[in-house]
């Protein structure tokens, strides 16, 4: 299941609290790829990215600001995929689990 629990949920929103770009551009269009959107609460709207890139950076366009945030690629997975980061780091902690 894609679902995620509050424990996973308060893991990602503090990767994404805790996060700081590399590097800070400025671009006209936002470029093709995936949707991410993040939603904050006391903020009615999300706030949109769209993903241009995730090797060998992770690359978040702000469309609607005309920004791009260029980050770790290690932040992939616990941004974008926090199931999957989530269960790669139970994996790792449990030494019974296969993986």
């Amino acid at each position: 299941s894609d679902a995620i629990d509050s424990k996973q949920a308060k893991r990602t929103a503090r990767a994404w609290l805790g996060q700081q770009a590399l590097a800070l551009e400025q671009v006209d269009e936002p470029g093709e790829g995936a949707r991410a959107t993040l939603h904050l609460a006391g903020r009615d709207e999300p706030i949109p990215y769209t993903v241009r890139s995730t090797d060998p950076q992770l690359e978040l366009v702000r469309p609607e600001l005309g920004l791009l945030y260029r980050l770790p690629k290690g932040m992939v997975e616990p941004l974008l995929y926090p199931v999957r980061a989530q269960d790669r780091d139970s994996k790792a902690s449990d030494p019974d689990q296969p993986g």
